[in-house]
């Protein structure tokens, strides 16, 4: 698989978890990480930094960038929860 193809599944992944992050969706979500770590080890590292793929790129650090904020603030909140319940608080 060329790295064009590659970046363009790996986008399109990204841009679905994205929107299961926003929806809550995170057992969809970690499946597809799950799928989107097999094509990162694809990926030609001199190919990505090629001009041409950099738009691309950037678009799915962008949406990535996204579903960390998100799952960061769902971290923070469970861990809001279980310090209202007297469990551990997972704030780290």
């Amino acid at each position: 698989m060329q790295t064009d193809s590659v970046l363009s599944e790996i986008d399109h992944l990204t841009l679905k978890m994205r929107d299961l992050a926003r929806s809550e969706d995170w057992d969809a979500l970690t499946l597809l990480e799950n799928a989107r770590r097999t094509l990162l080890v694809k990926i030609d590292a001199k190919a990505v930094r090629a001009p041409n793929n950099q738009a691309l790129v950037q678009k799915i650090v962008s949406n990535n960038e996204t579903i960390m904020h998100l799952a960061q603030n769902r971290k923070e909140d469970i861990g809001l929860l279980l310090g209202a319940f007297g469990g551990p608080n997972t704030e780290n």
